[in-house]
Order: C-alpha cells, then structure tokens, then sequence
C-alpha cells in the first residue's frame, strides 16, 4: 500500500495501483478493504465511499470487529450522529475492556455533544487504564483547554506529546502544545503590561521559559519535518485575526470564534 501511494496522485490512481499491486497475491480481503478505506482519509473521499469499504469488512464477518468498529464510530462521529457513536463505544468496550479508543472515542462525542462532565469522565476512565496513552492525553488537554486551565492542559499536551507512538499522534500532541503555549505567552504578556516590581519580573522570566518551551517544540517539528509557521498557527488557534482571509473547518467560519470555542468547534 505504501508503495502504491507514494506512486499515485489521486484517489483513483491509488486504488488502482493498489489493486494491480495485490494481484496474483493471497490477501485478505477485510484488511485489502481496510487499506482501500484509509486512501479515502489520504484523498478526503466521502462518507459514501468510506462506508462502502467499512461495509466491505463488516461482510468478512464479526471476527473483524476490531478493524470495522473504529471505523464505523469515526464516520458517526463525522456524521455528528453522537448517540449512534456512543453505542458503539459501548460496543467497542464490551469486546475489550482495555480498549484505549473507546474512551477517547467516547470523550470525543461528549465533547462535541457539549456535555464536557461527562466528556472528562470518560477521559479520565480511559487514563486509569493506559495514562500514557497520546490519545487520551490529547483529548483531556483540549478539555481543560475548554475550561481555561491552561496549567494542566499543557501538562497534558507535554505528555500527550512525550508518548506519541503515530505520525498522527505527534502532530495533534504537538498542534495543541504549540497552541497553547502560545496561549499562555499572550496571557503573560498582557500581565507583565499590568505588574511592577518583582511581580513584573517574575511574569518575565515565567513567559520567558514559556518562549523556550515553544522553541524548542518548533524546532523538533521542524526536524521531523512538520514545521508549522507561528504566525499561521496564531491564527489558526484564534490568538490573532488574519488581516484578511477567512479560516473554516469543516465549511464552518471560525474566524471570528476564541480559541476555546474553536477547540469546542474540533480545531483540537
């Protein structure tokens, strides 16, 4: 697959290549269509075209639960049908009690429902399990995000990034840590505007370990090769407004929303 999609440029290209690539091969069919779902994330193709596959490794039988399931809760989650993703949740636990996505999953519908107590309790169902899994650090940093705690939600970002095991992982652990520290120097900049004396001077040296924090976070991304310009992820966190332009998510202008709306509105 990897080849397949290094040589491609497009989705149907990808499917193609793939295809010809399995050709004579002796490949299971739930985890060919598995492979064939996740071209759709590389392509952006729609929910109808997802589904198609899901259904494709659903049809294998239940023994592949643990590949479909995940896939179906995201789509729901897509889709904002969150009760439907909560069922399936509770499905996924049923199979695995330990199963580490059915709590960030579950966190992530009670979230976006708006019901952050139950969000957090999810969450931290999850971190009595594996507390350091990325994951589920992540999502409890944008929850103490939403709250105003920036405090604990950058411990929890530091940590979610300390324990990235994925690509995908590094950078969401990473995007919210950079977000917000930068957060947290903006609130220390207006505060050293308003302090004297050692009070002042210590918010300076506070920002400054903050500033170097930041620094030292950027550059390991840009080692890694996932450089994001400061200024852009301003503004894309909404610490400033671009002076022109429109930023939207999901066809919806978040341009004008704080950063704790825009983590509410899934910029997180």
């Amino acid at each position: 697959f990897e080849e397949a999609a290094q040589s491609s440029k497009d989705f149907k290209s990808l499917i193609k290549a793939y295809d010809k690539a399995m050709e004579g091969k002796d490949i299971n069919p739930a985890f060919a269509n598995y492979y064939r779902y996740y071209a759709c994330l590389i392509y952006e193709q729609g929910l109808d075209t997802q589904k198609k596959y899901v259904e494709a490794i659903k049809a294998q039988g239940e023994e592949y639960e643990s590949l479909y399931l995940p896939l179906e809760t995201e789509i729901a989650l897509t889709e904002k049908d969150y009760d439907k993703a909560l069922s399936l949740c509770d499905t996924l636990e049923k199979r695995n009690v330990e199963d580490v996505y059915a709590h960030v999953y579950r966190t992530v519908a009670y979230r976006l429902k708006g019901d952050l107590k139950a969000a957090a309790s999810a969450c931290d169902a999850g971190l009595k399990i594996d507390g350091t899994a990325s994951t589920l650090n992540y999502q409890r940093a944008i929850l103490y995000l939403l709250e105003g705690d920036y405090k604990l939600a950058s411990a929890y970002a530091e940590e979610a990034h300390a324990n990235a095991a994925t690509a995908n992982n590094y950078v969401s652990a990473c995007s919210i840590y950079s977000l917000i520290l930068q957060q947290q120097i903006a609130d220390k900049t207006t505060a050293i505007k308003n302090a004297k004396g050692d009070t002042k001077e210590k918010l300076k040296s506070e920002r400054a370990d903050l500033q170097s924090s930041l620094e030292a976070l950027e550059t390991e991304m840009h080692e890694y090769g996932y450089a994001v310009s400061p200024d852009v992820a301003k503004i894309i966190a909404g610490i400033v407004t671009p002076t022109s332009g429109r930023v939207i998510l999901d066809g919806q202008d978040i341009t004008d929303l704080s950063v704790t709306e825009r983590a509410r509105a899934g910029v997180s």
